[in-house]
């Protein structure tokens, strides 16, 4: 493309050869026509045709001239236009490729590339586009030393890059590429960061001949700078894309480490309590959609602010960050007690964070209650039977006891180990079923036979009491532990017997209701305050009645009947009339009749 200070000797040009040709014309027409016309007339009509003549032929001349510079100019106007309009909309390996196309079509070279150092010793050149014989090639490798590159960048030019019109196999015989490919004229620039830094190359090869080198060396000096740019923004993004890698294998290595672990891991904004990250068993246990929640409100049950036991001022001072900080909770959601491991830490974007480890203690939690509730026990409902128990068989061994007192004397020295034993069982069984609160060894049981097996253990019974079983035949079965169930009903059965009056009825009974079966166990005993047919299934609880205190217990009977019933997905409640009696009623899952 021709310099600015060319186009403007353009007009000198023309004017200089329009002179010219004037001047010849002038002088040897004038004197071509004196020495072959003598008439003065003639010579006048011939110097006035000359004239016309004349005209005629320098507007042709300027005609010719112009249209020959102009035609030139936006030529070279619209081939500099096609490349920019080729390039310009495009980035990265589109713009390469783009540009040595345009490069070869333009410069009517048989190939054209785009090149960046590998950045190895001795330096190679790896192209990033290739463009030859009309069409698209493969990238590839090739040395630097000894070719036309290596001279561009740090040869005669001092690095402001090479051209050679011909002879270029002579020169650079050791380039053996150049030599496959036929290459005579080539012209080569290097490409070079914003530091001044070498990237790579920009070349153009042909097969013969390179003959505009104007041309050539004004694409090149345009270009060149527009594909340095690119090249250091291809390398900069690349870059950025390395780092988002490994930063991204980074992550996937610690979400698989804390998505291995038992234990709620999540990453909150230390200041807005926006949730950044959740691990695996975290979410099993709260749901998905904790992304942009605040913690607190996905974490707790019912919570409006934060939490009032985390606060900043552990974890953080002065924008600095605070050795861990460890707590213990019980959490709203799923009611687990967790022991809680705070600590601020940096996010990548520099921002201050709290990540917390939350481990389940609740098994542990549950044994300190347990061994709470085992003393409670023992320095309540215990000491009463060991009282009883030890006090009568020291005075049987401190005196002569007739047998006939001995045998009354054991008989109450067995009740009472009997009672004891209950108690320690049904605790046990308890505390058992809270810390395994599903049923196991479960098969498909007859309601009917349930029922019939209870009432057996008591035998003895309607000695005192009318026992009868009242269960209509075709009840679905149900699915259960056969053991456990049958201590519910044998608990609910022996509560009757103590809280009724001899000769009184105790009726066992069973109906469906919709998807599940109903079993009763009613009697004609006191009955239970309507306040306090609720608090009857907590431990330790017993109405504060004297006739009640007068029969033996310790309130955990019917706490196990509501555990074991509810590790069945069923319910237990009372209905009870002061004086009447009570009817106690067990729900429970009915199996399909398909499935029986």
């Amino acid at each position: 493309m021709p310099k600015p200070s060319e186009n403007a000797l353009i007009p000198l040009k023309i004017a200089s050869i329009y002179a010219a040709v004037a001047g010849i014309w002038i002088i040897f027409s004038d004197e071509l026509l004196a020495a072959l016309v003598a008439d003065p007339v003639t010579l006048i009509r011939l110097s006035i045709l000359k004239g016309w003549l004349f005209v005629i032929v320098t507007a042709v001349l300027l005609w010719w001239l112009i249209r020959r510079y102009v035609t030139a100019l936006l030529q070279r106007d619209a081939t500099l236009q096609e490349i920019v309009q080729g390039v310009s909309a495009a980035t990265g390996e589109e713009f390469f490729a783009s540009l040595a196309k345009h490069l070869a079509g333009t410069l009517r070279t048989d190939f054209a590339l785009v090149g960046e150092l590998t950045g190895e010793t001795p330096p190679r050149i790896r192209t990033i586009a290739m463009f030859g014989k009309g069409r698209p090639m493969a990238n590839f490798e090739y040395s630097l030393t000894g070719t036309p590159c290596a001279e561009a960048i740090t040869g005669k030019g001092n690095g402001a890059g090479c051209f050679f019109s011909e002879g270029v196999t002579r020169k650079f015989p050791a380039d053996h590429l150049l030599v496959e490919m036929g290459v005579e004229g080539c012209i080569c620039t290097p490409l070079r960061d914003s530091a001044g830094q070498t990237m790579g190359v920009m070349a153009a090869l042909s097969c013969r001949p390179m003959k505009e080198k104007a041309l050539a060396d004004s694409l090149f000096q345009i270009f060149a700078t527009r594909a340095a740019a690119e090249l250091e923004r291809r390398r900069t993004e690349l870059k950025l894309r390395e780092r988002e890698h490994l930063l991204e294998q980074q992550f996937t290595q610690l979400t698989t480490i804390f998505d291995s672990v038992s234990a709620v891991i999540y990453v909150a904004d230390l200041a807005t309590h926006e949730l950044l990250y959740l691990n695996k068993f975290g979410v099993s246990l709260f749901g998905e959609n904790w992304q942009g929640k605040r913690c607190y409100e996905f974490l707790q049950a019912g919570q409006e602010d934060p939490c009032s036991f985390c606060t900043s001022e552990s974890l953080a001072i002065d924008g600095e960050p605070r050795p861990p900080y460890v707590w213990e909770f019980q959490n709203s959601v799923t009611g687990r007690w967790y022991q809680c491991i705070d600590r601020a830490i940096r996010w990548p974007d520099g921002r201050l964070v709290r990540m917390e480890i939350a481990f389940d203690i609740s098994e542990r939690k549950d044994m300190e209650q347990m061994k709470d509730e085992l003393v409670s026990a023992v320095s309540h409902e215990m000491r009463t039977p060991l009282t009883a128990m030890l006090g009568y068989t020291e005075f049987m061994l401190e005196n002569e006891v007739p047998p006939a007192e001995q045998k009354e004397y054991l008989r109450t020295v067995h009740h009472e180990t009997e009672r004891l034993s209950e108690l320690i069982g049904n605790f046990l069984d308890l505390q058992r079923l809270k810390l395994r609160p599903e049923p196991f060894n479960v098969r498909r049981l007859a309601v009917e036979t349930l029922l019939s097996e209870a009432a057996a253990l008591f035998g003895a019974a309607p000695q005192r009491h009318r026992l009868t079983v009242d269960c209509p035949p075709g009840l679905p079965q149900i699915v259960g532990n056969s053991g456990q169930l049958h201590q519910v009903l044998v608990n609910l059965i022996s509560n009757a017997i103590k809280y009724s009056p001899e000769g009184s009825a105790i009726s066992l009974g069973a109906v469906r209701e919709g998807e599940s079966v109903v079993i009763r166990v009613t009697d004609e005993g006191m009955g239970i305050p309507a306040e306090l047919q609720d608090k009857i299934f907590e431990k330790f609880y017993r109405i504060d009645n004297t006739d009640r205190r007068m029969v033996g217990g310790a309130g955990l009977g019917l706490a196990l009947v509501r555990e074991i019933v509810t590790a069945h997905g069923g319910r237990v409640w009372v209905e009870s009339t002061l004086g009447k009696g009570s009817t106690f009623f067990v729900e429970l899952p009915a199996l399909p009749e398909s499935s029986s």
